[in-house]
């Protein structure tokens, strides 16, 4: 099959999606092959229901943050994005990002796999990235139209099954865990984490979402820079804000919020 780019007459039934959660993943758009979930959720978002999902099984141009791609090759991960609806001030976008890795570790954690959060969309496991979220929002004065959260997590590659360029910094399920999954399994649990992850946030915010984010990460103390493009600061990190901040004490006296930018450990 061809690249199916945004032709929503070729979607594929996958028999096996059929899960029984709530509202998120009711409505799903299933794909072979596209560019990327990401812009397909945000092409069809404005029409489609609250909690609808993209996925495919490949991404010619996946994407992460800063416009870096993100390997997507056939049938060797669970590469989706999920359109949300949300009744949220535009400024708590980004805690969005935070708890959708909540759920992933949470997930992972299922399969027997210890990952760890990495500020503010990676979960790694022994210093290598497993999954990533990209979070993106359209926004219309001061007022959420829709939110797309991409979700990518490494199934069943092997080392030599990643581009030359990141062997040594990516990871899978496979070279992780002898556990024996499907992708649709996966899939469902992540799912299920995630719909609760949402329901808690819509009910009680942010907090607890931020104590399960803390108690998921081993960042805690780790001394870093952080590339912010024009400007690196560094330090060690001391924690998260109750806005979603990472917080860098630069010294004794004075800690700073960081809103943006990549984490390197030193």
């Amino acid at each position: 099959m061809g690249i199916i780019k945004h032709d929503l007459n070729n979607v594929i039934n996958f028999d096996k999606l059929a899960i029984s959660t709530g509202w998120l993943g009711k409505h799903l758009k299933c794909f072979n092959r596209i560019d990327s979930t990401q812009s397909v959720a945000k092409d069809i978002a404005n029409e489609s229901p609250n909690g609808t999902i993209v996925l495919s099984n490949e991404q010619t141009s996946g994407k992460g943050r800063l416009n870096r791609k993100w390997f997507s090759s056939s049938n060797n991960g669970l590469w989706m994005s999920v359109i949300m609806k949300p009744n949220l001030e535009p400024q708590v976008v980004s805690q969005l990002t935070l708890l959708t890795s909540v759920a992933i570790a949470q997930t992972l954690k299922e399969f027997q796999i210890k990952a760890e959060i990495k500020w503010p969309n990676d979960c790694v496991v022994n210093g290598k990235k497993i999954a990533g979220v990209l979070t993106e929002a359209s926004i219309t004065e001061n007022v959420i139209d829709f939110v797309v959260i991409g979700i990518g997590i490494n199934l069943f590659q092997c080392k030599d099954g990643f581009p030359e360029e990141i062997q040594n910094t990516a990871t899978s399920m496979k070279l992780i865990s002898e556990y024996s999954y499907s992708k649709f399994q996966v899939f469902e649990k992540l799912i299920v984490n995630l719909e609760e992850l949402i329901n808690q946030f819509m009910d009680s915010g942010f907090s607890p979402i931020r104590e399960k984010w803390l108690s998921n990460t081993t960042s805690i103390g780790k001394s870093v820079f952080v590339d912010m493009g024009q400007k690196k600061e560094f330090g060690t990190i001391s924690g998260l804000s109750s806005e979603g901040y990472l917080l860098l004490k630069i010294d004794e006296k004075h800690t700073v919020p960081i809103l943006f930018g990549d984490v390197h450990f030193l």
